[in-house]
């Protein structure tokens, strides 16, 4: 069936440019890579071929261009875009881990809070909770003292870890007089 023939509203395109990309399946998403058919096989039969193939989306991903230029459908071009397309998406994922993993280390929590309390005139506590990957989940102030000190009790930071459901955590501190 030929995708102009389907109504308005179960079209890739259009139902991407209404509804943004989350609800389109898979196959859609893909269809929407391929751009069009060829006789008698429109983008999303090439897409749904696809993923019957190759058993799902992420073995698909895997896919070497030499097993999908062979595809009926899919020229060397469009073959090429698809393993491009696969390859941008593990790169994303790869710099989204090393973005969590670098972003939340000692010393990039030192510089981006050395910055952020530069101006504070009074001591102030907070923690900083991770999840089981070391993924950021939130930030707590605990504590905000005065130019001498604080007072604070371990519970009180525990308990927001607790709260949090972190797996681990920073506590971060500042010393308004610099030191």
């Amino acid at each position: 069936m030929k995708i102009h023939d389907l109504p308005l509203e179960d079209r890739p395109r259009e139902k991407a440019m209404a509804f943004g990309f989350h609800p389109l399946t898979d196959c859609e998403i893909l269809a929407l890579l391929i751009g069009s058919g060829v006789p008698g096989k429109s983008a999303l039969e090439i897409a749904a071929g696809l993923l019957g193939e190759f058993h799902g989306l992420y073995p698909l991903s895997q896919a070497s261009f030499l097993s999908l230029k062979g595809t009926r459908g899919l020229s060397k071009v469009k073959a090429l875009s698809l393993c491009a397309a696969f390859e941008l998406g593990k790169r994303i994922a790869r710099l989204e881990y090393e973005h969590n993993q670098v972003s939340l280390s000692p010393e990039r929590i030192f510089q981006e809070y050395r910055g952020k309390w530069a101006d504070e005139r009074q001591e102030m506590l907070a923690v900083l909770l991770l999840g089981k990957r070391g993924e950021f989940l939130r930030e707590k102030t605990i504590y905000r003292g005065t130019k001498k000190g604080m007072l604070f009790t371990p519970g009180d930071l525990l308990g927001e870890v607790l709260l949090g459901k972190a797996s681990s955590y920073y506590v971060i501190h500042n010393h308004p007089s610099g030191s």
